[in-house]
């Protein structure tokens, strides 16, 4: 990869995620705040050749707000979306069907650690099998693959190319770095900055406030 191709996927992961923050703000509804944000996923995916460095570089630019889909008829709601799945859904879902059916990557289970992860996997589905209801498995079912199975799968089939990998690790570290001093001064100030943000949102945002914050 060039140089001037890295400066533009770069500018273009910045501006995804200034654009997600200025949407967060500005929508006084979490629903136009998921329209808005599939969006500018939307079209930062479209130019992007390294899905797991923009999953990574906006995993971090907000908060995991989280509102359930509703349902019809008996089902009250579908399942819950929040802004970490609904990247997964957007960036890594149409990643994961590519990798399936790429013959020359390695098969889910071939490693240890595909071992681990379904073990997890199934311990889980264990749980909700023997206190939940048939539709409360299926969506507990749904929400865990998409929460652990679908990141863990497309990124360490991603690990295969050394430069992708390393663009990806890159990413998520600045993402870590720009969220390290508003961690910072939330902390110093005892002012969460997204606080306000769960009223607007209709609740969606569950915080767990530090002694003294506002």
């Amino acid at each position: 990869m060039s140089s001037a191709q890295l400066r533009n996927d770069l500018a273009r992961r910045r501006n995804a995620w200034l654009a997600i923050t200025v949407i967060t703000f500005l929508s006084a509804n979490f629903w136009l705040f998921l329209v808005g944000t599939a969006v500018v996923i939307f079209f930062s995916i479209s130019r992007e050749q390294n899905k797991v460095a923009l999953y990574f570089a906006l995993l971090f630019a907000i908060p995991p707000f989280e509102m359930p889909i509703p349902g019809f008829g008996v089902v009250q709601q579908i399942f819950p979306i929040n802004y970490p799945r609904l990247l997964a859904i957007l960036i890594l879902l149409r990643q994961f069907f590519r990798s399936s059916s790429a013959s020359k990557l390695t098969s889910f289970g071939a490693l240890t650690l595909d071992k681990w992860v379904a073990a997890y996997f199934l311990v889980h589905v264990g749980f909700l099998v023997a206190f939940h209801s048939l539709t409360q498995i299926q969506r507990g079912i749904l929400v865990l693959f998409l929460d652990t199975v679908l990141p863990y799968y497309v990124i360490s089939r991603s690990a295969g190319a050394t430069k992708p990998l390393k663009e990806a690790l890159v990413a998520l570290v600045l993402a870590i770095l720009i969220l390290t001093p508003v961690a910072i001064f939330e902390w110093a100030r005892h002012w969460l900055l997204y606080s306000q943000l769960d009223e607007v949102m209709g609740g969606a945002l569950e915080i767990r406030r530090l002694p003294g914050a506002r």
